[in-house]
């Protein structure tokens, strides 16, 4: 099997056979803010 830069068919199919619930990881972490400017250190 050759690599793939994307997620295509089958690495879809593999994610919903092994992980069904990827799409809802998927969503939740693309709710997550991409940075955060105020840091406390």
């Amino acid at each position: 099997m050759q690599p793939s830069p994307t997620h295509n068919v089958l690495f879809v199919g593999l994610m919903d056979r092994w992980m069904p619930h990827w799409r809802d990881c998927r969503d939740m972490l693309n709710r997550l803010p991409v940075r955060n400017e105020h840091w406390d250190y």
